[in-house]
């Protein structure tokens, strides 16, 4: 199994772990057995070519089921999904035995000739819950270890950027130079993992989102991904004061480019972020106010 699929089955277990434990709390559960149904299927993508693995055939992908996740008593559950250029119903049935527990529960899966037969859950909704907080704190901390990780990869890129852009630009002065200042990164990814007073954390967007009807149709793993990189992009420009066009501003320099259209403050904000605030003070040996680095 590739690293892309199981980090894929990985975070869409954790989620579903995390979804079993908010219904379970917030449902009155029934005296008898009950089963826990899937929060996705795996089946094939039909997006076109976009879909399709080197060997020619569709890529298996998990598509979200709409519909409740606990199952109990003899009413039949339906499940729809609609995801990744397919639209399928599904239908769950309780199989209770003499066991205080269920141990199956039929599900029909649309691509198959004969119903599925899947194990229900022996687990007591007690064992559920902790699964739910333990599934809570492994995407904490995924969501942490991102976050921190694309931080760092933000902020080393917009340093370099304006240490090649600086030199090409002719400016007199010191280049940045020395180490991420690492209690700062730790600093910045508390505040962007787990918010402060006035904005919302990742880790509780994420989980938030996670938890609505409207998530399907996205792989978690790369939409995660792609969340945080958003986010941390964002964070980077907006903690080091650097213009929205600062990016476009500094290729522009570096490439040789005309740069008639930007003006001369703009260009100027663009050379000289605020990065003493990600730097090691020793980055600034010669400078007693390393947030002025360059000269003109």
């Amino acid at each position: 199994m590739s690293h892309g699929l199981s980090e894929m089955n990985d975070l869409a277990r954790i989620m579903h772990d995390i979804r079993v434990g908010e219904a379970i709390e917030a449902a009155d559960l029934p005296d008898g057995p009950f089963a826990v149904l899937p929060t996705w299927w795996m089946l094939p993508a039909d997006i076109g070519r976009k879909s399709r693995r080197s060997d020619g055939e569709n890529a298996l992908v998990p598509h979200r089921l709409q519909g409740p996740v606990l199952l109990s008593g003899n009413q039949p559950a339906e499940l729809t999904t609609a995801s990744f250029g397919r639209v399928d119903s599904f239908t769950s049935v309780l199989e209770p035995t003499a066991r205080a527990v269920p141990t199956w529960f039929t599900h029909t899966d649309p691509t198959a000739t004969d119903p599925v037969r899947q194990p229900a859950s022996s687990m007591p909704a007690p064992d559920l819950l902790l699964a739910a907080r333990a599934a809570r704190w492994q995407l904490t901390e995924i969501i942490e270890d991102k976050v921190r990780r694309t931080l760092t990869s933000h902020a080393t890129a917009t340093i370099a950027a304006v240490r090649d852009a600086s030199i090409a630009y002719g400016r007199r002065g010191s280049t940045p130079h020395g180490h991420l200042d690492e209690q700062a990164i730790q600093d910045a990814t508390t505040r962007l993992a787990f918010g402060d007073d006035s904005n919302e954390g990742l880790v509780t967007h994420v989980i938030r989102t996670s938890l609505t009807q409207s998530f399907s149709g996205v792989e978690p793993s790369l939409w995660l991904t792609r969340t945080v990189n958003a986010s941390a992009k964002q964070f980077v420009r907006q903690w080091l004061s650097d213009p929205v066009e600062g990016p476009k501003v500094r290729a522009a320099i570096i490439a040789g480019d005309r740069l008639d259209a930007f003006g001369d403050t703009l260009i100027r904000r663009s050379l000289e972020p605020e990065l003493a605030r990600v730097l090691t003070a020793d980055a600034f040996p010669d400078d007693d106010d390393p947030r002025h680095w360059i000269t003109s």
